[in-house]
């Protein structure tokens, strides 16, 4: 099934426009599917990724997740921390919110995730400015207010896509950064319809090498051998007002395993220091 016609299925869909769009998106972020590792300093490689049946099955796993009328694996985002000029981060989280959040609020978030990553956005009112800097891994946004620079709303930019070939072709140099800021004019206020991703993707691109051999068969990332520093990241958040007023916050993540069942699984777990 080429690209076009898998759009099309989309269209035909109940979700959202913009629930749309994310699952189209996600699509392509899962598909990404790297050939060597990439090292600090070195030019980053090309990825190529076949978009047919395996594509359109992914779209119907992110559709029934999306629409889940059974309740226990939604996504929630728990309020993890409130600043006195009234700016929260929220963190994206697979729990039940009324079982793991004591009133809804939480400073922590852990999740299993073959592919190590994590979501959160920002809400708050006359911010300026939003700076953010990962240590080790690596950072982007998707913008659905379209007012950031072009990689954070159009997938063009950061990948092809050949017509002849039915492959993508991702430039992670395009969209990946340990640097990532925000302006915003007087006059903007949907900071919550930036959604701010980190990613881990120099783990992602070792597990990869020697055809895949750090995957387990059911997909998620073996951890054994990796440098255990690495397997933390700590992302500072900056946020500016228009008074001048600055805030800065960091979220403390690590990628861990654990057997479930006798399955080995990735697992994600962030936290929001206090202070």
């Amino acid at each position: 099934m080429n690209k076009d016609k898998l759009i099309d299925y989309f269209d035909t869909m109940s979700p959202s426009e913009n629930q749309k769009e994310r699952m189209k998106r996600d699509i392509i972020a899962h598909q990404q599917v790297p050939a060597k590792v990439m090292k600090k300093g070195r030019n980053r490689k090309r990825t190529t990724v076949s978009i047919g049946t395996i594509g359109f099955s992914l779209a119907i796993i992110l559709l029934l997740s999306f629409l889940n009328p059974f309740g226990g694996n939604d996504i929630t985002y728990g309020i993890n921390f409130i600043h006195s000029n009234g700016t929260s981060i929220k963190m994206e989280d697979y729990r039940d919110s009324y079982e793991n959040y004591e009133n809804g609020f939480s400073t922590s978030v852990s999740k299993i995730e073959s592919r190590p990553d994590l979501e959160f956005y920002i809400e708050g009112e006359n911010i300026a400015k939003i700076e953010m800097e990962s240590e080790n891994e690596y950072l982007y946004a998707v913008d659905w207010t379209e007012t950031q620079h072009e990689k954070f709303w159009n997938t063009e930019y950061f990948q092809d896509f050949d017509e002849e070939k039915q492959i993508s072709i991702f430039y992670p140099e395009k969209l990946y950064d340990k640097k990532l800021t925000m302006e915003f004019d007087k006059d903007f206020t949907e900071y919550d319809q930036i959604w701010y991703r980190w990613f881990a993707w120099d783990l992602y691109e070792w597990a990869a090498e020697n055809d895949f051999a750090q995957f387990t068969p059911q997909g998620h990332i073996d951890i054994t051998g990796y440098p255990e520093d690495l397997l933390k990241d700590t992302i500072t958040i900056t946020i500016t007002n228009r008074n001048g007023e600055v805030t800065t916050q960091e979220i403390n993540i690590e990628i861990s395993n654990e057997v479930h069942n006798e399955l080995l699984r990735t697992i994600v777990t962030a936290s929001l220091s206090t202070e």
